[in-house]
């Protein structure tokens, strides 16, 4: 073959050498780069046990459970219309490009969602994020139209515009691992809840005694402090046990470099589908970075 001829290396011009030379050494760099992502990612599906929402630990945890949307204004994609959790969407269009008028696709349009939905397990409710996430969707749809309009004078394989759509879907099965942290309760700072049980304490002689540790039966400015402080205590758990299930925790991204996944697959598909991205990395590694090496070779230290 041509490639694997030194001759050939020596005659064409500087230009076409190193375009071909930084392209293969690229293949190479991002077969690399391709390749310890994807084993790092089948590594940590694999190794983070799964977590129930209700105990799960502060940090890097994977649920498994059912994803739901949450009250409010439902998530609709724009093309299919389709109520759904998560999507992005992209309309590309066939156009004419450089003096040759060759025709390509040009992408005119694409929008990702990032609203809040759930993810249930029967324990409890967490709020997702998606803000960040890599997520792999329960729907991937091609297809293509000559209007503007993605569900008119739909085409199979031909079309002035071509359409893509994902999705995650309500109420199926959902994978997620990220940084899973309690939402803190909010408590005011003009101290009206503490002021009102202090009050309520007062008017109560039987439940001011536990604070007069004396027994001289007067409270004094220490013993007030303990009430004050046992005030505070109260309101913060009664906030945490008045707000509703689904606010206290939270999955995102998360300041960590972790993977942030979002997964209509299961577990073991995704572990099997980032092991075959590292074997098609690691393809791209061996037949890219020797190319290169084989060409500077050729060129140079004939």
């Amino acid at each position: 073959m041509q490639l694997f001829s030194v001759e050939y290396w020596n005659s064409v011009p500087d230009n076409t050498f190193w375009a071909w030379c930084v392209g293969a050494l690229a293949a190479g760099a991002g077969g690399l780069y391709w390749f310890l992502r994807s084993v790092q990612r089948a590594r940590t599906i694999s190794d983070v046990p799964t977590s129930r929402i209700r105990s799960a630990p502060q940090g890097y945890v994977e649920l498994i459970g059912t994803g739901r949307a949450l009250q409010g204004p439902p998530i609709v994609s724009p093309l299919s219309g389709q109520h759904c959790l998560w999507y992005s969407y992209q309309i590309d269009e066939r156009s004419s490009y450089g003096n040759s008028g060759e025709r390509g696709w040009k992408t005119i349009e694409r929008a990702t969602s990032d609203a809040l939905f759930s993810i249930e397990d029967g324990t409890g409710f967490c709020i997702v994020d998606p803000e960040g996430a890599q997520v792999i969707p329960h729907v991937d749809r091609r297809w293509y139209g000559n209007s503007r309009e993605p569900l008119t004078g739909l085409r199979i394989r031909r079309g002035r515009y071509r359409f893509r759509e994902q999705r995650l879907e309500q109420d199926w099965p959902l994978y997620a691992i990220g940084e899973f942290r309690t939402l803190g309760i909010p408590i005011p700072d003009n101290g009206v809840e503490v002021a009102a049980l202090l009050r309520e304490l007062k008017r109560d002689p039987q439940r001011m005694k536990a604070f007069d540790r004396d027994g001289d039966g007067q409270v004094d400015k220490g013993e007030w402090e303990l009430a004050r402080y046992w005030a505070n205590r109260e309101v913060r758990r009664r906030a945490v046990e008045d707000a509703p299930p689904e606010a206290h925790s939270l999955l995102s991204r998360g300041s960590a470099q972790r993977a942030y996944i979002l997964s209509g697959k299961s577990e073991d598909e995704l572990v099997r589908r980032y092991r075959l991205h590292a074997l098609a990395g690691l393809a791209a590694l061996l037949a890219g970075l020797p190319m290169a090496i084989w060409m500077l070779l050729a060129r140079f230290a004939a």
